[in-house]
C-alpha cells in the first residue's frame, strides 16, 4: 500500500515538472517593410533565435537605424535614435549581446544580418535572456534594409528627415508548445496512477 502510493506521488510529480518542459515551443516571426510594403518569409529570408533562457517577444513597428561596427561596444550605439529597431552585422560578439545592448541603447528590436558568404544557421541561440523581439536575416535582406535606412538619409546634412517611409515591422510571437508523444504517455500514465490510488483509498 505504501509503495503504491509513493509510485503514484513520484508519476504526478513527474507531470508536474517534466511535462510542461517536454513540449516543443518554437518562435514565430514577422518582418516586413511597410512602406513600400515588402514581407519577407521564415525559413527562406530570416530565421528565429532559440534559447533555453526567456528571449524577448512582442509586435513592434519602428524605423530602422543601422548599427555602426558590429554592435557590441556603447560607444556603437552614440546617437542612437530611441524607439528604432536596431539593424546590427553579426560577427565577433554574441548575438544575444548584440541584442541586449541594442535594447540598453532604447532599440525596441533588433535585426541582425548575416555576413557575406557565411552560411545562415538554422536556429541560432542566444547566450542569454534577451527583452526585444529579434532575427537573423541573410545577407541579401540585411542589404535591402540598409537601402531602406541609407535611401531616405538627407544628402546634405546625413539627418533622417522622414522616419515614415522607413519604418519595418517585426515581430516575435511564442507558438503553443505541441506534447511530445513521451509527454503524452506520461500524462495517461499519471492520470491512471491518481485513478488507482483513489480506488484504494474508497476501499479503506
Amino acid at each position: 500500500m505504501m509503495r503504491a502510493k509513493i509510485f503514484c506521488l513520484l508519476i504526478i510529480l513527474a507531470v508536474i515538472f517534466i511535462a510542461p518542459v517536454a513540449g516543443q515551443c518554437t518562435l514565430i516571426g514577422t518582418l516586413e517593410i511597410v512602406d513600400p510594403n515588402q514581407a519577407f518569409t521564415q525559413g527562406t529570408d530570416f530565421v528565429t533565435f532559440t534559447s533555453t533562457y526567456n528571449l524577448g517577444v512582442g509586435d513592434v513597428t519602428a524605423p530602422i537605424q543601422l548599427v555602426a561596427s558590429y554592435g557590441g561596444e556603447v560607444i556603437d550605439y552614440t546617437n542612437f535614435p530611441i524607439g528604432s529597431i536596431a539593424l546590427i552585422q553579426r560577427g565577433s560578439y554574441y548575438f544575444s549581446h548584440k541584442v541586449n545592448m541594442a535594447a540598453s541603447a532604447g532599440a525596441v528590436g533588433a535585426i541582425i544580418y548575416n555576413i557575406e558568404g557565411w552560411d545562415m544557421p538554422p536556429e541560432p541561440r542566444h547566450a542569454e535572456a534577451t527583452t526585444i523581439p529579434s532575427l537573423l536575416v541573410t545577407y541579401d535582406v540585411g542589404m535591402k534594409l540598409i537601402d531602406l535606412w541609407a535611401g531616405n538619409m538627407d544628402e546634405e546634412d546625413g539627418e533622417n528627415d522622414d522616419y515614415a517611409s522607413r519604418d519595418v515591422h517585426l515581430a516575435v510571437t511564442e507558438s503553443q508548445p505541441i506534447p511530445e508523444p513521451a509527454t503524452i504517455l506520461l500524462l495517461g500514465t499519471g492520470l491512471v496512477g491518481v485513478a488507482g490510488l483513489r480506488r484504494k483509498f474508497k476501499k479503506h
